[in-house]
């Protein structure tokens, strides 16, 4: 049997630097993209958002937090790939041109897909569609009423075409079981004055 002082010794060589420990993040071998925000990169696997890969966010009110938090990713993707798009499904509101611009988000490489009331299953195929759709580099899609079995269906899409992938859900969302990789909870703090509490639900590693 190991004492724990020579289990420390075996865990300090260099040769066992694949062993991982509970207390810590684990490595990733995927690809991923800064948020933009280095304290959050600091406490994802692979310092960013994972590519391939849904990324589930949670808050009480659709349409408040959540374009302030994928801003500087999507910036960042439309400078590197300025010829394709970024496709919105079922956003609650048409995005506000100024604010965004001021973040450096080119709206003219949006495209908003919008479904009646009750035409759920419309989004959710739009979503998928847009995933496999070569002349798209991101997706976008608010889905409040989907099951884990939709959300499956679409982190395969976008794992399939590696494609970086934003759900946004209700808070109630939260207890129910979840194909995503990373899911988060945004809150805005007592003051709202911009500043968002993170909470991280669920992470590789």
């Amino acid at each position: 049997m190991l004492s724990s002082t020579s289990l420390d010794q075996v865990l300090s060589d260099p040769a066992n630097a694949a062993v991982w420990r509970a207390g810590e993040l684990g490595s990733s071998s995927a690809q991923t993209r800064d948020t933009g925000y280095p304290l959050l990169n600091d406490v994802l696997s692979g310092k960013g958002w994972p590519v391939g890969a849904l990324v589930e966010i949670m808050q009480a009110q659709a349409g408040r937090h959540e374009w302030g938090f994928v801003a500087p990713a999507l910036a960042a993707l439309q400078r590197e790939e300025p010829s394709k798009l970024t496709v919105l499904a079922g956003a609650p509101h048409l995005p506000f041109g100024p604010a965004l611009g001021a973040r450096q988000v080119n709206m003219q490489r949006m495209l908003s897909v919008h479904a009646p009331k009750g035409q759920a299953p419309s989004l959710l195929w739009a979503a998928r569609e847009a995933l496999q759709c070569a002349d798209v580099a991101a997706v976008l899609a608010w889905l409040p009423d989907a099951r884990s079995a939709h959300l499956r269906r679409l982190q395969i899409a976008a794992h399939a075409h590696n494609k970086l992938l934003f759900v946004f859900r209700p808070l109630r969302a939260q207890t129910e079981s979840s194909p995503a990789p990373l899911r988060l909870l945004l809150e805005g703090t007592v003051q709202d004055t911009g500043n968002l509490l993170v909470h991280v639900l669920k992470r590789r590693g």
